[in-house]
């Protein structure tokens, strides 16, 4: 579990807390009719742009990115990034199909640039 997370959403609350004791009358940080609109809304457009399976496994990679440290290195990422822009120059884009990219992102990103995906 990333540490890090965990102690900002603790001190969060905490502020937060110490904000709304501070007040005279607490109610007046809770309009349930904002929460709605603005937890339904956004909710309700994601559902539109995306899939219902796209939207839970977002739910899923979000939490598990915010919450979870990752193993990924961004000097061997860089390392990796300018071994394939030689083979690139060297080959062409195909040259990269049988290069072995152990990050899922990373990999997918190649393999977009091997299909001849546009940019966009």
């Amino acid at each position: 579990m990333d540490f890090a997370t965990l102690l900002g959403l603790i001190t969060g609350i905490a502020f937060v807390g110490l904000g709304v004791a501070q007040g005279d009358d607490p109610s007046i940080f809770l309009n349930v009719a904002g929460i709605l609109i603005v937890v339904g809304g956004t909710v309700s457009v994601t559902l539109v742009k995306f899939r219902i399976a796209s939207f839970f496994s977002g739910i899923k990679e979000g939490f598990s990115v915010a919450f979870l440290e990752s193993n990924d290195n961004p000097r061997e990422i860089i390392r990796l990034a300018n071994h394939l822009a030689k083979i690139a120059r060297r080959n062409g884009l195909l040259g990269l199909e049988d290069e072995p990219i152990e990050n899922p992102f990373f990999a997918k990103g190649i393999q977009l640039c091997v299909d001849g995906h546009p940019p966009e």
